[in-house]
């Protein structure tokens, strides 16, 4: 049985979220193999980053 997972919340400026994505990225595209679910882990981490940088680097357009 899967165990409940708690959720966390992360202030980051601009350049640390565009480094994060970078690094989530890297990780993703390097992923020497083992356990499916860490590869899944970073599919979906690089894809929330992603968006989030998005929505931020539309907001700054807006201004």
């Amino acid at each position: 049985m899967e165990q409940e997972q708690s959720v966390v919340s992360v202030e980051l400026g601009l350049d640390a979220l565009r480094l994060m994505h970078k690094v989530i990225s890297q990780a993703y595209e390097t992923w020497p193999g083992g356990c499916a679910e860490e590869q899944e882990c970073l599919f979906t981490l690089r894809n929330q980053l992603y968006a989030a940088l998005m929505d931020q680097l539309l907001d700054i357009e807006a201004i």
